[in-house]
C-alpha cells in the first residue's frame, strides 16, 4: 500500500497534526464542536474488561493489544490530558482514505474499550468487506480522552490489518477460477503473527497449519544442503 498522511483533528486545541503509515488506509476525524463537559467518564477496569470479552477476541489477541497499549500510551497520553477535560466527550469517524479489503475493525473497538469501556461504536462495515476511499468504516461516540488517547495504536493496527488484507485479495483475485490457494505462512512481524494471520483471512486467503517451527516438519532447501554436507563428511 502506498504511504498517505493521517490528519488528525486535536480536540479543543483545534491543532492539525500530520503523520504517516505505510500501510494504513484510514484516518480519525473529531469534531470539536460536538464536545460536551460531563462527570468523568470513565469506568472501572471490571467493567472496562466486560465490554472487551464481548468481543470474543482470542487471548493472544488481547496480548498482543495490551503490548501495543503500554508501549504506546504507558502511564498516559500526557499531551491529551493535559488539554482535554477529564469529563469531556466526542464524536469521531474512521474514514477509508484507499480502496481495499477492511481488516482489523475489531481489533480497533478492543484498543478504545481498554481505555474506556463506555466507547460505543456504529459501522455497516465488516472486516473482509471492501470499502471505497472516502467510505466511513466506523463512527464512534464517548471519552474524548479515550479517543485521542487510543487513535494511533487503532489506526496502527487497522491500517497494517487493511493493508495485508487488501494485498491478499489482489492474490486471491489473481488465481480465481484455479486449484491454487493462497497460504499465509509464519513468517510474520515478531509479536504480531496472529493478527497478520486473521488479516490474510479476511483478505480471502487461507490459514497454513504450519503456524510456528514447533507445530509441523518442513523440509527446506537449505535442509538438505546442511544434510548432505554432513552425511558426506561422517561418510553416511
Amino acid at each position: 500500500m502506498n504511504r498517505l498522511k493521517i490528519f488528525v483533528s486535536k480536540l479543543q486545541a483545534g491543532i492539525a497534526t500530520k503523520r504517516a503509515s505505510s500501510l494504513a488506509f484510514s484516518r480519525i476525524n473529531s469534531y470539536p464542536d460536538v464536545l460536551s463537559i460531563s462527570t468523568p467518564d470513565f469506568k472501572s477496569s471490571e467493567h472496562i474488561n466486560e465490554a472487551v470479552q464481548r468481543l470474543a477476541l482470542d487471548d493472544e489477541i488481547l496480548a498482543i493489544i495490551r503490548r501495543a497499549l503500554d508501549e504506546d500510551t504507558g502511564s498516559g497520553d500526557i499531551t491529551t490530558n493535559s488539554i482535554v477535560e477529564a469529563g469531556a466527550t466526542a464524536a469521531a469517524q474512521i474514514i477509508a482514505k484507499q480502496n481495499g479489503i477492511a481488516s482489523g475493525l475489531i481489533i480497533a473497538q478492543a484498543v478504545f474499550l481498554m481505555i474506556d469501556g463506555g466507547v460505543r461504536f456504529s459501522s455497516n462495515i465488516s472486516d473482509g468487506d471492501e470499502v471505497r476511499c472516502g467510505q466511513v468504516l466506523m463512527e464512534l461516540k464517548g471519552s474524548a480522552r479515550a479517543i485521542l488517547t487510543g487513535e494511533r495504536t487503532a489506526l496502527n493496527f487497522l491500517g497494517r490489518m487493511s493493508g495485508i488484507a487488501t494485498l491478499t485479495h489482489k492474490f486471491d483475485e489473481a488465481v480465481g477460477g484455479t486449484k491454487a490457494v493462497i497460504l499465509d505462512t509464519r513468517k510474520t512481524a515478531p509479536g504480531l503473527r496472529t493478527i497478520d494471520k486473521l488479516a490474510v483471512r479476511n483478505g480471502g486467503g487461507s490459514d497454513c497449519l504450519r503456524r510456528a517451527e514447533y507445530s509441523m516438519e518442513s523440509l527446506f532447501l537449505h535442509h538438505r544442503r546442511i544434510q548432505r554436507r554432513i552425511s558426506f563428511r561422517t561418510g553416511n
